[in-house]
């Protein structure tokens, strides 16, 4: 059976690698992409600009203020009853 044409490569100056080669480069890759959306994501910050130390500063009051109530004691093992 003739396969010849069949190996079609979107980028032919890659196909001239062997595929270990392109799947190693590929990996490598992503793995550079990914420590650049890292490091691009620590750099601007997660949180959102709104939330800023006082914000926080309050919020973490107000959430001390409120009463706080315990309900009944949580079995643990249902099976034996008991703490262990």
């Amino acid at each position: 059976m003739n396969r010849t044409g069949t190996d079609w490569h979107p980028w032919p100056a890659v196909a001239r690698f062997p595929k270990s080669v392109q799947l190693l480069g590929g990996v490598g890759l992503s793995l550079v992409f990914a420590y650049t959306m890292v490091e691009f994501s620590r750099r601007i910050g997660s949180r959102p600009r709104t939330v800023v130390e006082d914000w926080q500063a309050e919020t973490e009051k107000r959430a001390l203020q409120k009463e706080r109530e315990a309900g009944e004691p949580t079995v643990l093992n249902p099976i034996s009853r008991s703490f262990k």
